[in-house]
């Protein structure tokens, strides 16, 4: 949410926001970043021990570490991989992963959902 509102205070969505809220979306990022960035290492180190412990002739979908730098990270494609849910061998990926309208659908989902609830 936070990166659509800096889009938006940047003019990149319909209506452009005040410098105020574009200088607050920024502090909440820069709040976030240390704990996401601690996150994302352990994650990359559990994707390096996996890969480590992954027999040689395994057909097991192994997950891709995650790029440091939030802004890569957020257009990052393996992002919204879909690993371990579905079969890694001779099966078509999933649609939300393949067609970009689908994943801005449930991202639209998602935030009609969040403000309703806000409403609430």
């Amino acid at each position: 949410m936070e990166w659509d509102r800096l889009d938006q205070a940047t003019g990149g969505c319909n209506i452009a926001l005040g410098t105020k809220l574009h200088q607050e979306t920024w502090k909440k990022i820069s709040r976030q970043k240390p704990a996401l960035i601690t996150v994302i290492k352990k994650f990359n180190g559990y994707c390096e021990r996996l890969r480590i412990l992954c027999p040689i002739n395994s057909t097991i979908h192994m997950p891709e570490p995650l790029p440091l730098d939030l802004v890569a990270l957020r257009q990052h494609p393996c992002l919204m991989e879909d690993v371990w849910i579905a079969p890694a061998v001779n099966s078509a990926p999933s649609h939300w992963l393949e067609d970009s309208n689908i994943r801005a659908g449930i991202l639209a989902y998602h935030k009609s959902s969040h403000c309703q609830e806000e409403k609430k």
